[in-house]
């Protein structure tokens, strides 16, 4: 059994939100973000998927995620998490991009070295199945219960 702590999501450019760098500080146990209509908690929940399984939450098309605004921005997302287990505890990131051509490009480091680095595909599912312990159906499952629950949905039992 392991534990994922997350840390750190950067984002720009996606949906509503502009070119400069936004930043949600994890610190202190944040696990919930409540506010009014129009406060970017959607779009929190969009760049924290697409960082962990490179597509949206939602059922839109993954181009749709990238603020089209102005177009010759490109999408980034940034994903900096602890995983603990019995070994001990190891620093990951996650940072994907998209350019207004719809290209992808995908990095994923495990303290400070790159392990992998292009597309998804066979590397997504060795992210999911290795260090997450969880795949996209269960963490929107999650996240769609957790608006019901009390527990916050990083210490939720994975079954």
């Amino acid at each position: 059994m392991h534990k994922i702590k997350l840390k750190r999501l950067t984002f720009s450019n996606v949906l509503s939100y502009g070119n400069n760098e936004n930043v949600v500080d994890f610190t202190d146990g944040l696990t919930w973000i409540k506010g009014p209509n129009g406060a970017g908690k959607s779009t929190i929940v969009e760049a924290l998927t697409f960082a962990l399984f490179g597509s949206p939450y939602r059922d839109i098309n993954k181009a749709d995620l990238r603020n089209n605004t102005n177009t010759k921005a490109t999408l980034l997302v940034k994903l900096e998490f602890d995983r603990t287990d019995a070994n001990g505890a190891d620093e990951y990131c996650i940072e994907r991009t998209m350019k207004p051509s719809g290209t992808s490009s995908f990095v994923f480091t495990k303290n400070g070295s790159v392990e992998k680095k292009g597309a998804g595909g066979t590397t997504q599912k060795l992210i999911e199945n290795e260090v997450l312990g969880f795949d996209k159906r269960i963490f929107e499952n999650v996240i769609s219960l957790n608006t019901i629950q009390t527990i916050p949905f990083i210490d939720m039992d994975p079954k």
